[in-house]
């Protein structure tokens, strides 16, 4: 492992990874969230070096890395999916940014009008902001990352995703599947 590494950092984002309590997320996705988090301050590093990062994680939560069924995984299965997703992950960045805009957010968008909850209308605002840094382009979103925007879980987030889709606040431009999220346009 390069010595360059924060040690006190990277103990910091083992801490605030534990695995989601409810089986909201299929076991990867515990593991995708801790290497989106990894990304943020080692996004240079290539995988191999961090071998005994995810080693640490594992150990620190493997009472609590558990498959649907809840089976404990092995740090074998762990390491596997670390190994896959580590150069996949590529836009967590616009996405934290899209998120710190909405927060601070004053522009008008109609679309608020049509909804009561705050979470969905925070929703709205990071796929609004996510438009504007894609320009033209289409902006992806799974429903994962929706589900942590409202504060809840994926299934709640897809069906909320599908409800903008319906209420034509978004439209799909290609839809995902378990390995891509799917693109939006804001309408």
């Amino acid at each position: 492992m390069n010595d360059e590494f924060d040690s006190k950092k990277i103990q910091e984002i083992i801490e605030k990874s534990r695995p989601a309590d409810e089986v909201v997320y299929p076991e990867n996705k515990n593991v995708f969230l801790f290497a989106q988090k990894l990304k943020k301050v080692l996004a240079d590093s290539p995988y191999q070096d961090l071998k005994p990062v995810v080693k640490s994680y594992y150990y620190r939560w493997e009472d609590e890395l558990m498959d649907k069924n809840g089976n404990n995984l092995s740090f074998d299965g762990v390491w596997a999916h670390f190994r896959y997703v580590w150069p996949k992950i590529k836009e967590q960045g616009i996405l934290d940014l899209a998120m710190e805009k909405a927060k601070e957010s004053q522009t008008a968008l109609a679309a608020l009008n049509q909804y009561t909850d705050t979470n969905i209308h925070y929703l709205i605002r990071v796929c609004w902001e996510l438009q504007q840094i894609h320009g033209d382009d289409p902006f992806f979103l799974s429903s994962f990352d929706a589900g942590m925007i409202l504060n809840r879980s994926q299934p709640h987030a897809f069906m909320v995703m599908e409800m903008l889709v319906d209420d034509e606040v978004l439209k799909v431009v290609e839809v995902g599947n378990r390995h891509r999220a799917t693109t939006y346009r804001f309408n």
